[in-house]
């Protein structure tokens, strides 16, 4: 991020180009293997919790989304002081918590669906999965009531659209 504040210009691109900037180089890097760390994230112990009214706050705290918010204030050139929410509302984003939480929830599907079978990749996984199972590490529990209580979207069905809003409104 800091390389890409030094080399471009943000008078000489649009918003929209910027941020296409970002998810293209910095996001990938920033959310990579997140489907494992991102359960023990403050946004994920946030939306866990029956009534859960305080995920932007929440997302604010973890290192990623400060990062991303960093970001997001830098393109639209606003003080570092500015609220998050006119940041996030002014490009039309969410946390990238929240962005991600599909793709983290359809590796908990693929994985949990993994069976021991000829291939010794797919052995290797089925028997990791169930260690992890038996000892209820974070990322497991997190998945699993997650997916519990929502099912995992694919981007053919009308609710992969409302997903995220679902999910960051907590309705």
């Amino acid at each position: 991020f800091f390389a890409i504040r030094r080399i471009v210009d943000t008078r000489a691109l649009t918003t929209q180009t910027m941020l296409k900037l970002i998810d293209c180089l910095v996001k990938p890097v920033a959310m990579y293997s997140c489907q494992i760390w991102l359960p023990s994230s403050n946004i994920m112990k946030e939306m866990i919790k029956p009534n859960c009214y305080n995920i932007p706050q929440c997302a604010a705290k973890d290192t990623f989304e400060s990062t991303h918010l960093k970001m997001l204030k830098w393109i639209l050139g606003v003080h570092k002081k500015c609220n998050n929410n006119f940041c996030y509302g002014d490009t039309g984003r969410l946390p990238w918590g929240i962005s991600v939480i599909p793709q983290c929830l359809r590796y908990f599907d693929r994985v949990s669906q993994a069976t021991a079978g000829v291939n010794c990749a797919t052995t290797l996984i089925h028997h990791a999965f169930q260690e992890q199972k038996n000892l209820g590490l974070p990322w497991y529990t997190t998945w699993s009531t997650i997916s519990a209580q929502h099912t995992s979207p694919t981007p053919s069905t009308p609710s992969a659209k409302n997903f995220h809003t679902e999910l960051f409104i907590c309705q």
